[in-house]
């Protein structure tokens, strides 16, 4: 896994804060310790898609994947890529 992928609520919007795993840092070294500034996403209106507001990543479009037994946060598409819901509370 390279990246550490965290969304929160920032007031009336999601923020996430994607940020480069240990692993990956300790295999390509210092330089891989970059952190980008937090992307803004607003979901978009009755559906689990999300469209990106501001910054580098503006107009960004992705999604999370739910469970379909629980409905369930499982994952988010972000970047072209999917990335697994790895918090063992949820």
């Amino acid at each position: 896994m390279a990246s550490l992928i965290d969304v929160s609520v920032d007031g009336d919007h999601l923020c996430m804060e994607v940020a480069p795993s240990p692993e990956f840092i300790a295999q390509l070294g210092e330089d891989a310790d970059h952190v980008e500034p937090p992307i803004p996403l607003r979901m978009l209106p009755d559906s689990d898609r999300y469209v990106v507001t501001d910054g580098p990543h503006d107009g960004e479009q992705g999604f999370f994947m739910r469970d379909a037994v629980s409905d369930a946060i499982r994952g988010i598409h972000v970047h072209g890529r999917y990335a697994p819901r790895t918090d063992p509370a949820h």
